[in-house]
């Protein structure tokens, strides 16, 4: 019987989301996590042929980060990368 109820409310859920998505405008795609996923650089790839901007903000360590860009295909080897620092950045108060 649960796993009859499971099925049953997994399906529901499907209709529900089924109606609500669709005709959808992405504002915006992010992910949180440093474990890069199976086929991110293919799903990065679909969102820039999608016309969307890929932009790549991290706290990491920076040699991290630009290892993490390219093997993403967020930057192709020859790209000019840009680098913020703190000490570009003025405190408003």
């Amino acid at each position: 019987m649960k796993g009859e109820a499971r099925e049953d409310r997994e399906e529901k859920l499907l209709e529900i989301v089924s109606e609500l998505e669709h005709d959808l405008e992405f504002l915006c795609v992010t992910g949180v996590e440093d474990k890069l996923q199976n086929d991110v650089d293919k799903t990065i790839e679909t969102l820039r042929m999608a016309g969307i901007q890929i932009w790549m903000l991290t706290g990491d360590k920076v040699e991290t980060a630009k290892i993490i860009a390219t093997s993403t295909g967020l930057k192709s080897k020859r790209q000019q990368m840009f680098e913020m620092t703190s000490e570009m950045c003025t405190t408003w108060s």
